[in-house]
């Protein structure tokens, strides 16, 4: 405590109120770690551990990556009889190498005698059997050391019913461009479709188009991984770390005209005939081993695959023509053109969901003084950074 200027200091004081009907032998400052019903199992290995084993001898899940790339953990998934973690290491080499899983308690200690040695399968997972207690895990390549990635959390995947009947893995979102509109527009077109729930790997992202991702996240319909790697500059190898293409989106919002005159399916109608070189997957996770950005690569025995005939479903897959662009010469190559629309129905209310959400997001305006109590803009004259509505233009 200080006295008046000019005054000697006073003596501070330091009460401590001790009780005499407290045991304060049993106070600790690290929490007790309780093992839930749903994490008390241990398992001796992992479902398929002998076919991806020779999987991962053939090299199956392809060719794209960096030889180079460091493992960084990216998410951990525990599911009944296992557990499931990816990371950023995109190295087609690695498949098939090595790897220690460690389990860690909610103090992020290493549990005694859990370490269990699984290998990299597909190029950008690891698979790993369960242990009781473990709510944290961490990878490494030596046994007798301790991993060199921190531990992280475990996320419960066990489900009675499936929680989404049709979820969307939207791939890598990297690039200097702003796709705040882009991202609306993607969403709200397969809202329209039936997706209510979407998969986003993020690996760089301006403020601005952040605000959509966070929003929807908001409402639950969004699940996003950023992702920090080594690399300076990012391109389209990174497709394979969880299963876009970039275009020209306003920097920011101007106004609602501007917005609607911006949407790509208004834009973008000039169209080629069917290919059949690009497919996208509907599958089942559960029922499926591995999978390319275009199809599944392996599936469980007894699954079916089936290619949908273009009266059944068709997907209209954006190219940019830019030359510089991954396959930018398409544009001489895929000829006849035609200039196509989707159905003028659905067009409506998909522009009626993008208007909304933009609006809702990026249609800003400053805080108006009339706004403000009297008296707090009487007390605080030049501290409240607001404007008078009537010189807003």
């Amino acid at each position: 405590m200080e006295g008046k200027l000019g005054e000697e200091p006073l003596n501070e004081v330091t009460v401590v109120h001790y009780d005499p009907y407290i045991n304060y032998d049993n106070f600790s400052s690290v929490p007790i770690c309780r093992v839930e019903s749903w994490n008390n199992k241990t398992t001796k290995s992992f479902p398929f551990y002998d076919l991806y084993r020779y999987f991962a001898d053939k090299k199956v899940t392809g060719s794209e990556g960096l030889s180079d790339g460091q493992l960084r953990l990216l998410t951990a998934f525990l599911y009944e009889g296992y557990i499931v973690v990816t990371h950023t290491a995109q190295n087609p080499k690695g498949v098939g190498k090595g790897v220690y899983c460690f389990y860690y308690d909610c103090n992020r200690n290493e549990l005694p005698g859990t370490r269990f040695q699984s290998f990299v399968f597909p190029m950008t997972a690891v698979h790993c059997p369960r242990r009781e207690g473990a709510q944290y895990v961490s990878l490494g390549f030596e046994k007798e050391l301790s991993p060199k990635e921190e531990p992280i959390p475990l996320l419960n995947r066990m489900f009675e019913y499936p929680p989404h009947e049709v979820g969307v893995c939207v791939g890598q979102i990297y690039g200097d461009e702003k796709k705040w509109l882009e991202i609306i527009e993607y969403v709200e077109h397969h809202k329209l479709m039936g997706a209510n729930m979407f998969y986003f790997t993020i690996l760089e992202m301006d403020g601005y188009t952040k605000r959509t991702i966070e929003d929807y996240q908001r409402l639950g319909q969004i699940e996003a991984t950023f992702v920090n790697i080594e690399y300076e500059k990012i391109n389209w190898l990174f497709h394979m770390i969880q299963v876009h293409k970039k275009y020209d989106d306003p920097e920011k919002y101007i106004s609602t005209n501007d917005t609607r005159s911006s949407l790509s399916f208004y834009r973008n109608n000039l169209t080629t005939t069917h290919r059949w070189g690009a497919f996208k997957s509907l599958f089942q996770p559960a029922k499926t081993h591995a999978i390319h950005f275009h199809w599944t690569i392996r599936q469980h025995e007894g699954c079916r695959v089936k290619t949908a005939k273009r009266q059944e479903g068709y997907i209209r897959h954006y190219r940019t023509t830019a030359s510089s662009s991954l396959a930018g010469s398409w544009i001489s190559i895929f000829k006849p053109y035609n200039i196509t629309q989707m159905d003028p129905e659905f067009s409506r209310k998909l522009e009626e969901r993008v208007i909304r959400k933009v609006e809702y997001l990026y249609k800003l305006h400053p805080v108006f003084c009339e706004s403000i109590d009297e008296k707090i803009r009487t007390h605080f004259p030049k501290d409240l950074h607001c404007v008078n509505s009537t010189v807003i233009l």
